[in-house]
C-alpha cells in the first residue's frame, strides 16, 4: 500500500471519558463514538507530525493509516512495544488500558526501532470473555464478529439475528462491556482531547427522546461523529431490536 515502505510509528490516543449519557434507560453509545469522528482527529495529528518529520528532520515519503486500511494495526503496535493483545482482541498498554485509538505512519526510511512488547500481562483473567452477553469472545483473543455487539450495531448489512436481539444489553452504537470490567481499565485517565468531549445534547437525551429521533435529529446530532458510518437506517432498525426486547 506505500511503495518503498521501510518504516512504521505507532502511536496511540486516549479516548476514555468519564463522561455518562445521563438516562439509566437511554440507548447506549460507545465511548469512542461520543465525540467527533477519529479517523479525522487522529490523521490530523499525524499529518502534523508526518509534515514536521519531512521539513525538520529528513526527506521521506509517507502514508498515514487509523482504522482506515488492512493493516494489523494491533500487531503493529505491540510490535512497536505499546502493550499486548488482551483476551478481548483489543491492545492494552500497562498504564492506559485499551480505552485507545490506533495510528500509523509508514514511512520508507529507517528508524531506530523500538522492541516489541515482550509480556502477555492478563495473566488467569477472563472478565472480558465472561461478561460478553453474547459470547462473542469464543477463546482468549479470538473473536466471533458475527456475534459482537459492536460488529452487530454498526458494520454488518445484515439484520440482526433474532437469536441475538434480546442480548444486545441497551447498546445502539458499538459495546465497551468487555472493556468496562477489565482490571487495566481500573486507572484509565480522562482524555484530554478537545475533539473527543461529548455533545452535551447526547449525553442528556431520554429514552423516550431516542424513540422519537427523525433523520434531521439524527444529521444534527451526529454531524462529525463516528456514529455516522452506522446510519441513520441502521440506528432506527437497532432502535427498534431495543425498545421491543425491554
Amino acid at each position: 500500500m506505500v511503495e518503498g515502505a521501510i518504516s512504521v510509528v505507532s502511536v496511540l490516543l486516549n479516548y476514555y471519558t468519564e463522561q455518562k449519557q445521563e438516562d439509566p434507560e437511554a440507548p447506549v453509545i460507545s465511548k469512542y463514538a461520543l465525540g467527533k469522528d477519529y479517523h479525522y482527529v487522529l490523521k490530523d495529528r499525524l499529518s502534523k507530525l508526518l509534515s514536521y518529520i519531512q521539513s525538520e528532520l529528513t526527506p521521506c515519503e509517507g502514508r498515514i493509516f487509523t482504522d482506515s486500511a488492512p493493516l494489523l494495526e494491533k500487531a503493529l503496535a505491540r510490535n512497536a512495544g505499546l502493550g499486548w493483545i488482551g483476551k478481548h482482541t483489543l491492545l492494552i498498554h500497562p498504564k492506559m488500558g485499551s480505552f485507545l485509538f490506533i495510528g500509523e505512519l509508514v514511512l520508507d526510511i529507517e528508524l531506530n526501532y523500538d522492541d516489541p512488547f515482550g509480556n502477555n500481562l492478563c495473566g488467569s483473567c477472563t472478565r472480558c470473555m465472561d461478561s460478553c452477553p453474547t459470547g462473542a469472545i469464543i477463546a482468549p483473543a479470538i473473536l466471533d464478529a458475527n456475534r459482537c455487539i459492536s460488529y452487530l450495531t454498526i458494520e454488518t448489512k445484515e439484520a440482526v439475528p433474532e437469536s441475538l436481539t434480546g442480548s444486545l444489553s441497551n447498546r445502539l452504537v458499538g459495546c465497551d462491556i468487555c472493556q468496562q470490567v477489565c482490571p487495566w481499565n481500573g486507572k484509565a485517565l480522562q482524555n484530554k482531547v478537545l475533539e473527543f468531549q461529548p455533545k452535551s445534547e447526547l449525553l442528556q437525551m431520554t429514552a423516550e427522546e431516542w424513540k422519537k429521533i427523525d433523520k434531521p435529529g439524527y444529521k444534527r446530532l451526529f454531524k462529525g461523529s463516528a456514529v455516522d458510518r452506522a446510519g441513520f437506517n441502521r440506528i432506527k432498525k437497532t432502535l427498534g431490536h431495543l425498545f421491543s426486547s425491554s
